[in-house]
């Protein structure tokens, strides 16, 4: 079946740049709605989008492989450019490879997030009007996938790092329900959990450099399991037969190559991921923080986790501390407060600055060497934190 997206396309206009020292930058909403890029340390900003011009909520933006920005308009279609060269034009729908990167576009930066293509570049996972494709970036042949997906859903497939597999969950209407579904487009076959009913099972995340898949189960438990028999054929569902490594309470979950890390009950959990051997995880766990403010995301750069607690009330929208932990001595070094009456975002690149709400002040960048702050915007919605869901570094 033959995959067709259009769009209607305009011309852009784009305010004059030019870059501060850091090659850093950051996208992000003002309060106007209109798309702002901005130097990592906010000494330059510049308005992308023409007043009036939306940013369609479904595909969002982001940066791309190559570094430049790629937004979807209201009405309008689809742009990507370079900002260096001032080179914004609209996208082709031809353009599977493109197309299917905003599919991607990352609407929680504090967890792994889906994209468009694979590792290899050679295929593309699409969603389009409620259904799963992948779609070959040579030849544009398109494949529908199993599950069915809606707008809850639509950006859930996470490609695997070295194998071209790609995760997603949605409706399976054979089984009648939710399920969980990883794919392989060079052997066409797929492997499926059903939930059994009608809750979500997510994927959550590919463990670096492997093929080892960290998703939800029907019963909410956090599994890991090695997807690599998808390649010849599997014998039995490794779906099915996952190790356990969070609770069902776990979430804000995040992996690196050796650990994982996640919330529960108010408390930052790390866990060696050599527990899996073991199949000891909830018993080797170890304390990272705690007075995690619920809702609040948690997001891991490197070597430097950062997140939000409560010091007093946690009903206390305004009882806010920005913590920062250094995992290179975990266990062993506790959280440092970076700031007082501020909700956290997520880091750059470098670590060097971090995306924070403050009360009544709107968001700003915060210097981590320097403790300087350069602001934003306004708090979006009157809603401390709300806006930090629309930060995109590269």
């Amino acid at each position: 079946m033959k995959l067709r997206i259009l769009f209607v396309l305009v011309l852009l206009f784009i305010v004059p740049i030019s870059y501060a020292q850091s090659d850093e930058l950051l996208a992000f909403l003002n309060g106007s709605g209109q798309l702002v890029v901005s130097s990592s340390d906010g000494a330059t900003r510049w308005i992308v989008t023409n007043p009036g011009q939306v940013v369609n909520e479904t595909n969002g933006f982001g940066w791309d492989a190559d570094g430049n920005l790629i937004f979807a308009l209201d009405g309008f279609g689809i742009f990507s450019g370079d900002l260096t060269t001032q080179a914004i034009t609209p996208i082709e729908a031809t353009n599977a490879e493109q197309i299917a990167f905003l599919r991607g576009i990352p609407s929680r930066p504090n967890i792994t997030q889906p994209n468009g293509l694979s590792a290899d570049g050679a295929y593309a996972f699409v969603w389009a009007e409620g259904q799963y494709f992948t779609v070959s970036t040579s030849t544009a042949s398109s494949t529908r996938l199993r599950l069915v997906g809606n707008n809850d859903n639509q950006s859930s497939g996470i490609w695997s790092d070295v194998a071209p597999f790609v995760v997603y969950w949605g409706t399976n209407n054979d089984a009648g329900g939710t399920a969980l579904a990883v794919w392989s487009p060079e052997n066409e076959t797929d492997i499926v959990l059903n939930s059994g009913g009608t809750i979500p099972i997510p994927p959550i995340a590919w463990l670096p450099d492997s093929t080892n898949l960290v998703f939800r189960t029907p019963t909410g438990d956090v599994h890991v399991t090695d997807i690599a028999c998808l390649t010849s054929g599997c014998s039995e569902n490794p779906l099915e037969t996952g190790m356990l490594l969070a609770p069902s309470s776990a979430n804000h979950i995040q992996v690196t190559t050796d650990r994982a890390y996640y919330v529960d009950s108010q408390v930052v959990y790390g866990v060696d991921l050599a527990c899996l051997d073991n199949n000891n995880c909830l018993d080797s766990r170890f304390i990272v923080g705690e007075n995690a403010v619920s809702l609040n995301m948690m997001h891991i750069s490197g070597d430097l986790l950062v997140y939000t607690a409560f010091v007093n009330d946690p009903n206390d929208g305004t009882d806010r501390a920005v913590q920062l932990v250094d995992l290179t001595c975990t266990p062993d070094c506790r959280p440092q407060t970076a700031l007082n009456g501020a909700v956290a975002g997520t880091l750059s690149p470098s670590n060097d600055f971090l995306v924070v709400d403050i009360v009544d002040e709107g968001l700003n960048i915060l210097n981590l060497a320097g403790n300087g702050l350069a602001y934003l915007t306004d708090t979006m919605g009157g809603q401390l934190g709300f806006g930090l869901s629309s930060i995109a570094w590269r």
